[in-house]
């Protein structure tokens, strides 16, 4: 069965000057640091100070303990936060088990990371909700004492340590809120004016492409430059290529996007679905494939229709011929 004739409506490339501005990725990633270390230090410290309420308890038997649901809740998401942050952000994209283009390679889309923000958003307005309605105010944190067990000195410690819990909650549910929606907003001005394949950029590289192109408007050999959106073969010491994972190439502001950067002579952009055939989307080898492939049957070098028996006189992986051929091209 031959291969399906591919078409794709193509589109001038978009001028390198003029137009909206491209946000510097660097400065996006420097406040988006800021933002989680401060969401991370806040949770830190309203799960620090709830592991403080529970240790008075347990030190201070015979006692009644109150109702301890939504503060469990606090210290669990307290601990998570920076954990999860942690790992998600500076762990694994470095972790050697996930490789450029591999399926957990994934996980690092921008649109991945704002649907992680949506729910951190979620998890706190919800922790502080809860234990503000369990255990906030003073007339919440009465003393029980139905089994006459003695009231101790220092209850009132107990007391201020339970409701300091509260502002720290709110802080950093407010603070992810606004981290939520600055890469909400910065994620929308990219998509709508710079580049729309910006939500499948990793996440520590977003923007990245659309500001390498508008800076190339000013750098001669931007447009030439490797694509960094695609990974690089690398010789290893044993001869072995191996592909390159996210590496430097994210962070080089000397590296252009092979999409985005066409030369001026080319107004017609790769597509991201022309692997191996250099910079030639979709429609730009349809007379040539038709040539070759006839009406959808493909055709050996001799010019002759290949019938998918092997006689001898045809060569095996033909497609793959193809597309190594037009690659070296």
């Amino acid at each position: 069965m031959g291969l399906p004739q591919r078409h794709s409506a193509t589109v001038p490339a978009a001028p390198r000057t003029g137009g909206p501005p491209a946000i510097n990725p660097n400065l996006v990633l420097a406040v988006r640091f800021l933002l989680t270390a401060l969401v991370c230090g806040l949770g830190l410290i309203a799960a620090i100070i709830s592991i403080l309420v529970v240790q008075y308890y347990n030190t201070h038997d015979p006692i009644i303990r109150p109702s301890w649901g939504s503060l469990i809740y606090v210290i669990v998401l307290g601990l998570f936060t920076p954990i999860i942050y942690f790992g998600y952000n500076i762990l694994l994209p470095i972790a050697p088990f996930i490789n450029y283009g591999d399926f957990l390679y994934s996980l690092f889309m921008a649109k991945i990371e704002l649907l992680l923000q949506f729910s951190f958003c979620v998890l706190w307005v919800s922790a502080a909700l809860a234990y503000a309605n369990d255990l906030h105010g003073y007339e919440n944190c009465t003393f029980d004492g139905y089994f006459h067990y003695p009231k101790p000195a220092d209850f009132n410690h107990v007391c201020d340590l339970t409701n300091l819990v509260v502002p720290f909650n709110y802080a950093a549910f407010g603070v992810q809120t606004l981290l939520f929606v600055f890469e909400a907003l910065f994620g929308l001005y990219t998509f709508l004016y710079l580049d729309q394949e910006s939500i499948n950029e990793p996440h520590f590289a977003w923007g990245r492409r659309a500001y390498d192109y508008r800076l190339g408007a000013n750098q001669s050999g931007a447009a030439g430059r490797g694509n960094a959106y695609r990974a690089r073969a690398t010789e290893s010491e044993g001869g072995h290529r191996r592909s390159g994972r996210r590496g430097a190439e994210y962070a080089d502001p000397e590296r252009g996007s092979e999409e985005m950067a066409e030369s001026a002579a080319d107004s017609r952009p790769a597509s991201l679905g022309a692997r191996g055939r250099g910079r030639r989307g979709y429609g730009e080898g349809d007379e040539e494939e038709e040539e070759r492939y006839g009406d959808g049957a493909p055709v050996t070098e001799h010019g002759q229709a290949y019938d998918g028996i092997d006689d001898g006189h045809t060569d095996e992986g033909w497609h793959l011929r193809e597309e190594s051929g037009a690659a070296r091209a």
